[in-house]
């Protein structure tokens, strides 16, 4: 099991949806759910976490909403990883 931290960028968008921002609010939530360090963004939300757990996270968000909220989304993810170490967003942005 890789056990290296890895930052991942998670951007839901809900499909023929009413209030869009309802669903967005509810991904977010179940981010903050996982216990993982997150960071909400304008257009994203940052994860940290090994490659399993956001797996897993981004599974839970997927089965979720489309059991509670609506019939079609798009998940957009980018994955930040190192092969020697972890990968933080505190590593790419300056305080």
């Amino acid at each position: 099991m890789d056990t290296n931290i890895i930052n991942a960028a998670i951007q839901v968008v809900p499909i023929n949806v009413q209030d869009g921002y309802a669903v967005v609010d509810r991904a977010i939530e179940l981010i903050a759910d996982s216990g993982l360090p997150y960071l909400v963004g304008p257009f994203s939300t940052s994860v940290e976490g090994t490659f399993e757990e956001v797996q897993k996270l981004i599974h839970q968000i997927k089965t979720q909403l489309l059991a509670e909220e609506l019939n079609e989304l798009l998940i957009n993810i980018q994955l930040h990883c190192k092969a020697d170490g972890d990968m933080r967003a505190s590593d790419k942005v300056k305080p």
